[in-house]
């Protein structure tokens, strides 16, 4: 199913890089099946190569997006971080190894059915939003995983997710999104 090859076409969410003991700490992006990326920007992993002497704050950028996140080895523990207004700040421990799904705008809550208002400005356990994707986060990942399993099995889990799923295609909604990212955020009102 198409919703709109314009998101992706403009839109590239871009988190600030790594640079307190960037040596120590690296963040990368894989890409889903094609036939997800109408709906799943990338997944991510950010994790440490050796502990660090101290805690990492962690800084995210207000996006637009609605992330899956989990630490590899307690996967049981996982999250949702709705879209935020401003840029977000995370303590982390000085070992750590998260891994992450970025959704694209709109497409969180039209595969899950859920309000993303509710969600906006904070995180929540994935397991209080939906639980199924909670449980199958919790008993399919472990940190034996290479990122080739993680991301065989995302890919496959989101693709039957894709299959069982109706969405509303509304094309006024796709058609401003897509001429706000195209025209980079600045938008004349009064004419459109």
């Amino acid at each position: 199913m198409k919703v709109s090859a314009d998101i992706r076409k403009f839109y590239k969410p871009i988190q600030p890089t790594v640079n307190q003991s960037a040596e120590n700490v690296s963040y990368s992006e894989f890409f889903p099946d094609l036939s997800l990326q109408d709906f799943i920007y990338c997944y991510w992993q950010l994790k440490t190569s050796t502990p660090l002497s101290e805690p990492f704050i962690y800084r995210v950028v207000a996006d637009g997006c609605i992330d899956i996140f989990f630490e590899l080895n307690n996967p049981k523990e996982n999250f949702v971080m709705g879209f935020c207004k401003k840029f977000t700040e995370f303590p982390l421990d000085n070992s750590f190894h998260y891994i992450g799904v970025r959704f694209l705008p709109t497409m969180f809550p039209q595969l899950f059915n859920v309000n993303a208002s509710e969600l906006s400005n904070r995180f929540e356990q994935l397991s209080n939003v939906v639980p199924k994707v909670s449980a199958f986060i919790t008993n399919n990942f472990h940190n034996q995983l290479t990122t080739a399993q993680m991301q065989l099995a995302f890919d496959t889990y989101f693709i039957d997710i894709l299959a069982n799923t109706i969405f509303n295609c509304d094309s006024r909604l796709y058609n401003a999104i897509g001429k706000i990212l195209s025209e980079f955020g600045v938008v004349n009102i009064e004419q459109e």
